[in-house]
C-alpha cells in the first residue's frame, strides 16, 4: 500500500508507523506524486492537507482512485470527484486510534469494488451541506450547540453563560432552524457527523457513512 501526503503532514508519518505495526508495508509519496494504479489493486491512502490545514494536493492530477482519502470538514469539497468514484473519505480530526482502525479495515477490503447502490459521493455532498449549515450559526448559537453536545440543558447553559433561559431557548430554536432539523438530538447528531469545533472526540470518523447508521466513534 502507499500513503500519498504533503511533506509537512505529520499525520502521514503517524499513519505509516501505525499501519506498519498492523502488518502493512507502507511506502510514502510526496503530494506532487500522481496516483496511478488499478483502482482495486494496490490500495492508496491520500492526505490532501498539511499540518496547518492547507490543501496542497491537487486532486485533479490524480489518474487513479485512492482507496481512502483523509481530510478535515473544511476540505471535503476537494474530494467529491474521488468519492463519486468510490473513495472512502475519513475525518482527519477523529481520534487517531479510531482513524487507524477504519483505514486498516478499508485497506483490507481494497480488492472489493463498492457494493451496488453505494453512493459515497452523495453522502459526502450531504456532509458538505451540513458543514455549510453549521457555518451559518452565530458565535453564540455555535457555543450553545457545543454545550448541548456536552450534555448541558437549556437551564445549565443559561446559568453558565449569564443569559436568560428565554434567550437560550430562542438560540436553540435558531440552531434547529438553520440546521434544518426538528430536535436538539438531531442537531447534535449532525454536528457530531462533521466534527463540530472542539467536539472532535465525538465526531464520526467516516464522512461517507449513512446518517442513520450506528455512529463510528470512540467509546
Amino acid at each position: 500500500m502507499r500513503i500519498v501526503a504533503p511533506p509537512a503532514a505529520s499525520l502521514g508519518a503517524a499513519l505509516a508507523a501505525a499501519l506498519t505495526d498492523l502488518g502493512w508495508v507502507p511506502a510514502r509519496s510526496g503530494a506532487a506524486t500522481p496516483v496511478a494504479h488499478d483502482p482495486w489493486g494496490t490500495p492508496v491512502v491520500l492526505l490532501i492537507e498539511d499540518d496547518a490545514g492547507q490543501v496542497t494536493q491537487s486532486v485533479r492530477r490524480l489518474s487513479g482512485v485512492p482507496r481512502v482519502c483523509i481530510a478535515s470538514s473544511r476540505a471535503l469539497h476537494a474530494l467529491l470527484p474521488l468519492a463519486d468514484r468510490g473513495s472512502i473519505v475519513l475525518n482527519r480530526d477523529a481520534p487517531f486510534v479510531l482513524l487507524i482502525r477504519l483505514v486498516d479495515e478499508a485497506l483490507r477490503d481494497a480488492p472489493r469494488a463498492p457494493q451496488p447502490g453505494t453512493d459515497l459521493g452523495g453522502r459526502l455532498r450531504t456532509r458538505i451541506e451540513e458543514c455549510r449549515a453549521l457555518d451559518r450559526l452565530t458565535t453564540q448559537e455555535s457555543e450553545t450547540l457545543q454545550a448541548l453536545m456536552e450534555g448541558a440543558t437549556a437551564a445549565e447553559i443559561a446559568a453558565r453563560s449569564c443569559r436568560s433561559i428565554h434567550t437560550v431557548r430562542s438560540q436553540i430554536k435558531a440552531v434547529r432552524t438553520k440546521l434544518g432539523v426538528s430536535s436538539q438530538t438531531a442537531a447534535t447528531a449532525l454536528a457530531e457527523r462533521v466534527g463540530h469545533h472542539h467536539a472532535v472526540e465525538r465526531a464520526r470518523a467516516q464522512f461517507t457513512n449513512c446518517g442513520d447508521e450506528v455512529d463510528a466513534k470512540e467509546h
